[in-house]
C-alpha cells in the first residue's frame, strides 16, 4: 500500500529518530530549512541511481520535417520535447519510430548510438523518410536527442523510453504520495545524511543498519529480471565463454 508524506513529516520523524527533538515536538524553522535542502539533494542523488527510479515510461512526441535534432526536458524552458515539471531524463532507455500512417500503428526500435558511433558519423545531415539510429546528450538544463538520418518527414513519431524519477519535493507542506517502501527509505537514508554532515551527531548503528536495509529492498523490488543482460563471457553455454581455474578448461 502506497503511504502519503509531506517533506515536514519526514523531517521531523527523522530529527525524533536521531533524538534531536522528542516525540511530540516539531523541530526549528533553522533545522527544518537545513534538513529540507538535504532532504531535496538525497532525492536528487537516487535518481542517478537506475534501481530507486521508479519505472520506465513510454512517451510519444511529434517530429518535425528535415528537424534533427531536438531538446527535452522541463515545460518551463520550452524545450521541443516537454516533460512537463521533470528535469530532463537522466538517459534514455530506449526509442522507437512509431509509423502513424500504417494500420496497425507499427513501432520500429532505433538504435542507439553510443558516444563514439555518434562520432564516427561521417555525414551527420544524411536524410531519409525513416530515421534508423538515435543519440541521447544529457546536457543541461536541456537534453538533446539527435536522429539518424534526418527525418524528412512529419507524419511519424517518436517513442522515447525514459526513466520515472523519483518526484522531487519542492514544498515543506505538500502531500506526496510514496510508492511502496520509499517512505521508510527515505526516512532513514535522510536520518543519515542528517547526521554527521548536518549536525555533527553519532549515528546509531541500528538506524544505519536499517536505512542500507530499506534501500537494498527498495532496489531489489525496482529489479526487473526480464531486462536483465548477461556477459556471454559468463555463459557456460557458448563455447569457449567461460573459464573453470580448477581444471584449467574453457566450457
Amino acid at each position: 500500500m502506497s503511504l502519503t508524506r509531506t517533506a515536514n513529516q519526514l523531517i521531523q520523524d527523522a530529527c525524533q529518530d536521531l533524538g534531536i527533538i522528542a516525540v511530540g515536538e516539531t523541530p526549528s524553522a533553522a533545522v527544518t530549512n537545513r534538513a529540507f535542502t538535504i532532504l531535496q539533494e538525497l532525492i536528487d542523488s537516487w535518481n542517478l541511481m537506475s534501481l530507486t527510479v521508479l519505472v520506465v515510461e513510454r512517451t510519444v512526441y511529434t517530429l518535425t520535417s528535415n528537424q534533427q535534432f531536438y531538446s527535452i526536458g522541463p515545460a518551463t524552458l520550452s524545450p521541443d520535447f516537454s516533460t512537463g515539471t521533470a528535469a530532463r531524463p537522466v538517459r534514455v532507455e530506449g526509442a522507437g519510430l512509431v509509423l502513424n500512417a500504417t494500420t496497425p500503428v507499427v513501432e520500429i526500435p532505433l538504435i542507439e548510438l553510443t558516444d563514439d558511433l555518434y562520432e564516427n558519423i561521417g555525414v551527420k545531415a544524411q536524410t531519409s523518410t525513416q530515421p534508423t539510429e538515435f543519440y541521447y546528450n544529457p546536457t543541461d538544463p536541456l537534453g538533446e536527442i539527435f536522429l539518424w538520418p534526418a527525418p524528412t518527414t512529419g507524419v511519424n513519431s517518436l517513442a522515447l523510453y525514459t526513466q520515472f524519477l523519483t518526484p522531487q519535493m519542492t514544498a515543506l507542506n505538500t502531500a506526496y504520495v510514496m510508492p511502496p517502501g520509499y517512505t521508510k527509505a527515505l526516512r532513514l537514508n535522510l536520518c543519515m545524511d542528517l547526521s554527521v554532515p548536518a549536525f555533527g551527531l553519532t549515528l546509531d548503528a541500528g538506524i544505519e543498519m536499517q536505512a542500507r536495509a530499506a534501500l537494498r529492498n527498495l532496489k531489489a523490488a525496482n529489479v526487473k529480471m526480464s531486462d536483465l543482460s548477461v556477459d556471454p563471457a559468463l555463459q557456460p553455454a557458448v563455447p569457449g565463454g567461460s573459464y573453470n581455474i580448477f581444471s584449467d578448461s574453457g566450457a
